[in-house]
């Protein structure tokens, strides 16, 4: 992978020892989960970073799955959808630089598509790629960010990312996800974000037009109730994207 510059067998800037030290087998309950996502540079196949992460009481920062891959925005912003239903996750956090409005949009439509309402949020950190991966490669070596399981493939693009070399796009994903959790003031903003949603694995109990004002997709009950897709795409008109929480 890395030829003329081999991968020391400690690792390069994620050493081995960081994740075997850490690593639990188990998800450890009350977990603020979401889904981070580095979104493919071209949208034509390219890697896409998705990783879904939680964070504990205590401040730790758990990776419990990687779904990155090689695949098109569509079947990107579908899968990290997917990936929110399945983990309960509170918000899709999506790395804001070259593509970000685009795969907002896209997410919009593949919430629609899978009738799964989800928050959105923009992020954009600071410095290159080695410098905004401070966060999380202190906190992987001091145990404050775990892997849950065994997510091989993200280990071994971590431990062979070396200075000077183009970051893995999962790598890059969690960054954005530690960040975010961390509070390590990295928003770019928010795309409908409730005021007062509790930060817990389900829905907010809120009104159903608070709860369409609030996420990237329209009512839950509302799209269920729809008789076919055309019908609930209709309440993309109606508010139900993109809307500020007054």
């Amino acid at each position: 992978m890395h030829q003329g510059d081999p991968v020391p067998a400690e690792g390069g800037l994620f050493k081995r020892a960081w994740f075997d030290d850490h690593q639990i087998s188990t998800t450890p309950l009350r977990l603020r989960t979401i889904v981070a996502v580095d979104p493919a540079d071209s949208g034509h196949g390219d890697e896409s970073g998705i990783v879904v992460l939680g964070l504990d009481p205590d401040g730790v920062v758990y990776l419990l799955a990687d779904h990155s891959g090689q695949m098109t925005s569509d079947q990107s912003a579908r899968r990290a959808v997917e990936a929110a239903r399945t983990h309960k996750a509170t918000a899709i956090v999506v790395e804001g630089y070259a593509t970000g409005t685009t795969y907002q949009r896209i997410l919009s439509d593949a919430s629609i598509a899978l009738r799964w309402p989800v928050r959105v949020k923009m992020w954009r950190g600071r410095g290159d790629a080695l410098q905004r991966a401070a966060g999380l490669r202190n906190a992987a070596e001091i145990g404050r960010f775990r892997i849950v399981g065994e997510l091989t493939t993200f280990e071994a693009a971590a431990t062979t990312w070396l200075s000077g070399k183009h970051q893995p796009d999962r790598v890059a994903a969690a960054v954005v996800g530690f960040d975010h959790l961390a509070g390590r003031r990295g928003g770019l903003g928010s795309i409908a974000i409730p005021s007062s949603a509790p930060i817990t694995g389900r829905p907010s109990p809120m009104s159903p037009n608070r709860w369409q004002a609030s996420t990237v997709g329209p009512d839950r009950a509302a799209i269920e109730a729809a008789s076919d897709p055309r019908q609930a795409a209709g309440y993309l008109s109606a508010g139900g994207f993109g809307t500020s929480v007054r």
